[in-house]
């Protein structure tokens, strides 16, 4: 009984879990989803990967004895993936000839998209957090309404930075990811990624509708989420899951990460390996 009550997930743990997740997320957006339509199930497994990584991102500013080489990492291993991110997510599946295709893309590659990384937007996010830190040193010194002025400023200045180009995940991340540095009790940030979480993947989506000039009545009436599917299901089960995960994560002193060097190097080699594949198949196997 009391093995269950003190049942917890470690760090390592959590981030295996995110790391396994992602790539099938990952598989399923460059492989799956371009042989069969039934691919829900596993678009709704990856729903578990952005949710860990972003409270790992805001645990990390705080663990982290250094948080301008945290930021600095994420900087080079978001540019680093980004080709191979840019090359594993073009719609090579309409394309009869990859390897024509593939010098297209080096032709048209721009470093620049409207379709970069999420390591962008947790960079954005770690950016913003520094801010946060500074405020947090200089307030404690002397309060003055200049130094909130500057904080309100930092965080549209790094806010509009992800949404303007449309990083992933850009509407919440920055301000989700900055609340769930802050604060520090489990309840609390199981609140914030609750409400953000379902802002994202369900209010917005439904009632995005009426900027459109559609009627309240018909955004609801055509919402997926007011309507019992298991494609819905499956994905706020996984929407469930990972903030259940969460909330028993527990840090142990005498825990040593094992995996926070391991998922640079996955991140950008799955894309490649990913996109080779899905080539190799179009190439010799569908042709």
């Amino acid at each position: 009984m009391n093995k269950s009550l003190n049942f917890r997930v470690s760090r390592n743990a959590l981030l295996l879990i995110a790391i396994i997740t992602m790539i099938v997320d990952h598989v399923n957006t460059v492989i799956i989803s371009g042989l069969t339509e039934f691919n829900s199930f596993f678009y709704s497994i990856g729903r578990i990967s952005f949710p860990i990584f972003a409270f790992l991102i805001a645990d990390g500013c705080i663990r982290t004895r250094n948080i301008k080489k945290y930021a600095l990492r994420l900087l080079i291993f978001a540019v680093i993936t980004e080709p191979f991110y840019d090359y594993a997510n073009n719609d090579f599946w309409s394309w009869d000839e990859p390897m024509k295709s593939f010098k297209d893309f080096l032709a048209k590659f721009e470093p620049i998209s409207n379709h970069n990384n999420v390591l962008f937007t947790f960079l954005i996010s770690v950016l913003f957090i520094m801010a946060l830190k500074r405020f947090q040193r200089n307030i404690k010194i002397k309060f003055s309404v200049l130094q909130v002025v500057e904080l309100v400023f930092f965080f549209f200045l790094f806010y509009f930075m992800s949404v303007i180009p449309q990083l992933e995940y850009a509407e919440i991340a920055v301000p989700m990811i900055a609340l769930l540095y802050l604060c520090k009790k489990k309840s609390a940030r199981i609140i914030i990624l609750t409400v953000f979480l379902l802002s994202f993947y369900i209010i917005i989506p439904t009632f995005q509708p009426l900027l459109w000039g559609e009627s309240l009545k018909n955004a609801i009436k055509y919402s997926p989420y007011f309507h019992f599917s298991w494609s819905v299901f499956c994905q706020i089960a996984s929407l469930a899951i990972a903030i259940i995960l969460i909330a028993f994560y527990k840090e142990s002193p005498n825990e040593k990460p094992k995996n926070n060097r391991f998922i640079y190097l996955v991140y950008p080699l799955q894309f490649l390996i990913l996109g080779l594949l899905r080539d190799f198949y179009i190439t010799f196997i569908r042709n």
